[in-house]
């Protein structure tokens, strides 16, 4: 079963084994009352190492005793519920912790560990990787106790082959992304089981990212092949959803919660906490009013809560990385949908060929002195004084200042403390004289009228609803109207993105960090059927870097597109975000805030309890 989803859907982070990507400096993390200025985080960048890192936790015996044995958190209503990881977004499937994957990620950093694949390499075509599986690793039962099976390669052709969803040998039609996956995986006869641990994987197109793909950001969880006959498939696993991970499932109530039970003397890591419980609960305020009641123990953060959190003697934690970088996307379209069978385009979506219904070759936004103008009325340093108290760091979309090779020319405008490039600048100053002059120039004196879509709820920034409304007021100082529009999730936007009905139009982005080459992927190119930003100049981009097996060409890549995307003025970027948290220090002795935007969900089996 699903529910209505309130949650905004992004990708996540650096860091492939097999990618020169940046070993991230660990930001603030911890009590955060009184936060201090952010300064662009430090980085070196290192090429990681085709064998995996040792792991960070060893496994523990719990002896002592919580005050309090059952973690509750509150949190946002997820997109889907369901027990089944192929049936849901990497963010949803976060609530079924009982489940591992191949690569995990380090809670603080994000550099790749070691979890059910132990050692995995790549081949000089890009395509083809080789995993070398930890052994002896128990599959546990509801009671928490193995349950006389271990993980083996075979376990991975089952969950890879969900993935596929119709197009798979075990035939499911409740895979969520089934095409998406389907073009990174390929199908079984792409991948052969050495022995029950390791497994050679030729996967059907080239790519850089394939381990990233696999780590525990995405939703790529491993199910057991053995329990999966046992249970006669999809409904009996559904019902009895075991894993290999530090919880076990108990219970999922929709709407309503996820409840797991902590695995003792787990292989990798045992909670401190007896029991673990996710409260969807969708108003700030009644998540505000539970956690100084004292029923519940963690909550998103909503930055105006701060004062009211620390006056009750609670404490607040800051997410150790940047969790989203925040935006306004601009969106117009090609006059064509891509349709390279001539039946349907390549996307989820299946949209039907011929024109795109929103095709306007007199779009204003078609224009870069539009784009710059829109850029130029926003006023980013009011934007981050009210909204993050001088606290947000000036964001260039997707390329966080700690890259080696961020441009200073890009953020050339006084920010941060009068500080420019990637110490803090802005890439466009704010200008509503510049910015009206920039207007008359394309053809618009007047201005024009377009729509802004907004998300209602977002984990990480839920204020968006007010931001947009700012936003919109410092589009009409230089002319331009736009109308506010609401929208419950990314989902329903993407949707309504897709069939491409009207022209000129805006939204609240808000993506995770990611590579730029997989972030484009994700939701600007147009020959995936995806084409909210319908640039040209992305899609040749795409083609370059997904068609290299070379870093460093594709580090090249990201730097010309990143002076590209400046220049034209592709968006309106505002700042990078940092997650944040209301906890209870009674019950809970720290949590350490992972960067992702998907809110308080993972990691869990470190969070530490206050103990009798």
């Amino acid at each position: 079963m699903k529910s209505v989803s309130r949650f905004v859907r992004v990708p996540g982070l650096l860091g492939m084994a097999l990618l020169a990507v940046l070993t991230l400096f660990v930001v603030a993390c911890g009590d955060d009352e009184t936060p201090t200025a952010t300064t662009r985080p430090g980085v070196t960048t290192t090429p990681t190492a085709t064998s995996a890192p040792q792991p960070t936790s060893t496994p523990t015996a719990v002896a002592k005793v919580p005050v309090q044995p059952r973690l509750r958190v509150a949190l946002l209503v997820p997109g889907e519920q369901v027990q089944m990881a192929h049936g849901q977004s990497l963010a949803s499937q976060k609530m079924n912790a009982q489940y591992e994957h191949l690569v995990g990620r380090d809670p603080k950093t994000n550099t790749e560990v070691p979890q059910l694949a132990t050692r995995w390499s790549m081949a000089a075509d890009g395509k083809t990787y080789t995993f070398d599986l930890k052994q002896n690793v128990p599959w546990y039962s509801r009671d928490g106790k193995p349950n006389g099976t271990t993980f083996n390669a075979h376990d991975i052709v089952l969950t890879w082959d969900l993935f596929n969803g119709p197009a798979g040998t075990v035939k499911t039609d409740k895979a969520l992304t089934a095409g998406l996956w389907t073009n990174r995986l390929g199908t079984p006869e792409n991948w052969e089981v050495v022995n029950d641990h390791k497994l050679i994987a030729r996967f059907p197109n080239l790519n850089l990212d394939m381990v990233y793909f696999l780590s525990d950001e995405w939703e790529v969880a491993m199910m057991s092949k053995a329990h999966w006959d046992k249970t006669g498939g999809e409904a009996g696993y559904s019902a009895d959803p075991i894993g290999t991970g530090p919880w076990v499932y108990q219970e999922n109530k929709i709407n309503q919660h996820f409840l797991h039970k902590r695995v003792m003397n787990h292989w990798r890591q045992t909670p401190g906490f007896e029991e673990m419980q996710f409260l969807f609960v969708p108003e700030a305020a009644t998540r505000l009013a539970q956690l100084l009641a004292g029923e519940v123990d963690i909550i998103p953060l909503i930055r105006t809560q701060r004062q009211t959190i620390t006056d009750a003697g609670m404490k607040t934690y800051r997410s150790t990385l940047p969790s989203t970088h925040q935006a306004i996307g601009i969106i117009y379209y090609r006059n064509q949908a891509y349709c390279p069978d001539a039946t349907k385009a390549k996307s989820a979506g299946d949209q039907p060929c011929g024109p795109s219904k929103g095709h306007d070759p007199n779009d204003p936004m078609r224009k870069v002195e539009v784009r710059r103008a829109l850029n130029m009325a926003v006023n980013r340093a009011e934007f981050n004084s009210v909204y993050y108290k001088g606290l947000a760091f000036p964001a260039v979309d997707y390329f966080p200042p700690w890259r080696a090779d961020f441009k200073d020319s890009w953020t050339p405008h006084p920010g941060l403390n009068g500080r420019t490039g990637k110490d803090g600048g802005y890439p466009y100053q704010f200008d509503v004289n510049g910015a009206k002059q920039l207007l008359t120039q394309a053809g618009y004196p007047n201005g024009f009228t377009t729509t802004l879509n907004c998300l209602k709820d977002h984990r990480v920034i839920p204020e968006w609803p007010q931001m947009c409304e700012t936003v919109v007021q410092y589009f009409r100082a230089i002319g331009v109207t736009a109308t506010l529009e609401m929208e419950n999730d990314f989902f329903a936007f993407r949707s309504r993105a897709n069939l491409r009905e009207r022209p000129n139009w805006t939204w609240s982005a808000s993506p995770s960090p990611v590579l730029p080459c997989q972030a484009i992927t994700f939701q600007s190119v147009w020959e995936l059927g995806n084409g909210y930003r319908e640039f040209e100049e992305i899609s040749d981009y795409w083609k370059k870097c997904t068609g290299t097996t070379s870093l460093e060409e594709r580090t090249k890549l990201d730097s010309e597109l990143g002076t590209e995307w400046v220049n034209k003025a592709f968006s309106i970027p505002l700042f990078w975000v940092y997650a944040e948290t209301g906890v209870n220090p009674k019950t809970v002795e720290s949590y350490e805030v992972n960067y992702l935007n998907i809110g308080p969900v993972r990691y869990h089996e470190h969070t530490k309890p206050v103990y009798k």
